[in-house]
């Protein structure tokens, strides 16, 4: 595993899945959640979801994650603990990533009446170095995805910092991940 090279220095712990094919996973899952009387439940979420949005949440995400996923959790502050938790996804590529994600959140605007550009904030470390950062229409995407392990993390938002999809509560904890 690799994802813990774009973590940043203040992480306390993180929990990381290696997961080969995510198309076998999510059949995997879904069994498990059958077999466990869950499955009505996450399909009735995942499809209000595409409904809404006029997308298919689960063939988006799959067609560009890649092999890493982690719950990651930084200055574990029993306070604001929900402030520091984040998911990093590995993906097969940034552009392609934020291609199919640009693309949810046109979707979103449609349906709202804003543009993509009323989503996205630019987060400027430096002169040279800025990070987009952009605005989730679906809050706790990773745990309607893959499971209560991330019922804790808030996905707000989402950067990209190399490959790697990073989802966080605010702004203001993203750029914090990102800086740090």
């Amino acid at each position: 595993m690799e994802i813990e090279s774009v973590l940043p220095a203040s992480t306390s712990a993180f929990i990381a899945f290696g997961i080969n094919d995510f198309k076998t996973f999510s059949n995997d899952y879904k069994t498990y959640l059958d077999k466990t009387g869950r499955y009505d439940s996450y399909n009735r979420a995942i499809s209000e979801i595409n409904k809404s949005l006029n997308i298919n949440l689960e063939e988006i995400f799959y067609s560009f994650l890649e092999n890493e996923i982690a719950l990651v959790y930084t200055d574990i502050n029993p306070t604001e603990i929900n402030n520091n938790v984040y998911v990093v996804m590995n993906t097969k590529g940034k552009s392609l990533a934020e291609d199919q994600l640009t693309m949810l959140l046109k979707n979103y605007g449609k349906k709202i009446k804003k543009g993509l550009s009323s989503f996205i904030t630019h987060f400027e470390i430096d002169d040279e170095t800025s990070h987009l950062i952009f605005k989730m229409p679906v809050n706790k995407i990773a745990c309607k995805l893959f499971g209560s392990v991330f019922a804790n993390a808030e996905t707000n938002y989402f950067t990209f910092i190399d490959n790697y999809l990073v989802f966080g509560k605010t702004i203001s904890s993203l750029s914090k991940f990102i800086q740090d």
